[in-house]
């Protein structure tokens, strides 16, 4: 239930350059609904888990933008 977030991008021979920057993270279960709350020394937030499956993930910040994550797939 702990993890952290990184920038990540893939290259075209299947590896990934990231960056040296990580937001850790815990995910809370609230009344049936699960946060992911980020806090580092300079601020706090959450974002509200609203879909999940093997390949995609969206979230959705306090503001209502929603951010579609895609589990990157190799071009073959």
């Amino acid at each position: 239930m702990k993890g952290f977030r990184k920038k990540v991008q893939p290259t075209f021979d299947g590896t990934f350059n990231t960056s040296s920057d990580a937001e850790s993270f815990q995910i809370n279960n609230r009344d049936g609904l699960y946060w992911m709350s980020y806090r580092n020394e300079l601020s706090s937030w959450e974002e509200q888990i609203i879909r999940i499956t093997k390949t995609n993930m969206v979230v959705k910040n306090k503001e209502g933008m929603s951010y579609h994550y895609r589990r990157f797939q190799p071009i073959n």
